[in-house]
């Protein structure tokens, strides 16, 4: 059996750790990237660093076996989205496990045992402290790392489920490349929508500039996610910490807004693939790995897209068509090898079929899981 032990966040020891499993876990496997940089991982764990403690809740835990950390799993009280969305769920979230079930078991049963005793009737995950991030990949372990996409052993979803958890919902990721052509029929569209002048496309060619609107594109994410089941209203620190760093490591030209009457209706948020140069850098900037980081968001020339809509009062009068020939024409002007399509819901049957027009090969399906606590 494993011993599972709390991590005190004044443990450097324990929480170096937790940070570091994965690396040693997944060090011979070729599509695993670390999801950031190491120490913004050991960040989350420490509440005087990380916004998330100032509203809520979260405990860190460690599978040991002879000395040795076989697993981890993070147990998540989010006040603010139990408030608003009027339940006790507990997250849970940070899963590795080596493979083997008990270790599995033994991290669910604390994080189960942690969530009960806060008074929380129902768990689910992975996801991350904020809530909008995490999933467990159950095809597609043979494609490269993607930013922003997990990447964990196969044996994951069986040792979920005999765990207790029941599936909640999949996501599908795939890829477009440069060389797929927008229909002619969706650049006329656009092209009419832009001549009607109710819709236009902004774009940005410096930081400066995409800094002076970031507050409204906060603004206009927050109304696109309201319609998520796992939405709740983030305090300003919370939405700095989601969308800052895409923000950060962008380039400005990935990034487009639509315009109706001077107010964000709709964007394109993408930005290169930084997961091969994390793996490379070794999740550090010192001594070199700023040097990876900094030459792939100059040349790296697969973008990851992670962002593509309309609010929902503006979809169907046109603007969509807008978005899609601005994809396409971004995709030239940074001379893009191809896009990463990025953990579309499979049961958004019309972001589904929107993505296919855009010759969408899928390629991966993660999943999150639920269980009852009662």
């Amino acid at each position: 059996m494993a011993q599972v032990v709390e991590v005190d966040p004044q443990d450097r020891s324990r929480i170096r750790a937790f940070v570091d499993f994965p690396y040693r876990l997944y060090a011979d496997a070729p599509g695993w990237a670390p999801d950031g940089l190491r120490a913004d991982q050991r960040r989350q764990l420490d509440p005087g660093r990380h916004p998330f403690h100032r509203h809520s809740a979260a405990a860190f835990f460690i599978a040991e076996r002879q000395g040795r950390v076989v697993g981890r799993i993070s147990a998540i009280d989010n006040r603010l989205f139990n408030e608003y969305q009027g339940t006790a769920t507990g997250f849970f979230g940070h899963f590795e496990a080596i493979d083997d079930p008990s270790v599995v078991t033994d991290l669910v049963a604390t994080a189960k045992g942690w969530s009960t005793d806060r008074g929380l009737t129902s768990m689910t995950g992975p996801r991350g402290l904020l809530g909008f991030d995490g999933s467990v990949m159950v095809e597609g372990f043979d494609t490269t790392p993607v930013l922003g996409v997990p990447y964990n052993g196969p044996y994951y979803d069986a040792h979920l489920r005999a765990a207790g958890f029941e599936p909640e919902e999949d996501f599908v990721t795939g890829y477009i490349l440069e060389s797929v052509s927008i229909p002619d029929a969706i650049y006329a569209i656009a092209d009419k929508v832009a001549e009607k002048g109710s819709y236009v496309i902004k774009r940005f060619t410096s930081r400066r500039e995409l800094a002076e609107w970031v507050p409204a594109i906060k603004e206009a994410y927050l109304t696109s996610v309201a319609e998520l089941d796992s939405f709740y209203p983030p305090t300003d620190e919370d939405i700095d910490d989601l969308i800052g760093t895409v923000l950060r490591i962008a380039n400005p030209k990935g990034i487009s807004l639509v315009l109706h009457e001077g107010a964000v209706v709709g964007f394109l948020f993408s930005y290169p693939n930084l997961a091969p140069a994390l793996r490379s850098a070794n999740g550090r900037l010192l001594p070199f790995g700023w040097y990876h980081l900094l030459r792939a968001r100059a040349d790296e020339k697969w973008y990851c897209v992670n962002g593509l809509g309309l609010l929902p009062a503006h979809r169907g009068r046109g603007a969509n068509a807008m978005l899609y020939a601005t994809l396409a024409r971004t995709a030239t002007e940074l001379g893009w090898a191809g896009g990463h399509i990025l953990q579309v819901a499979a049961g958004n049957a019309a972001s589904i079929k929107d993505m296919e027009k855009l010759a969408t090969v899928w390629t991966a399906r993660h999943r999150r899981y639920r269980m009852d606590l009662a």
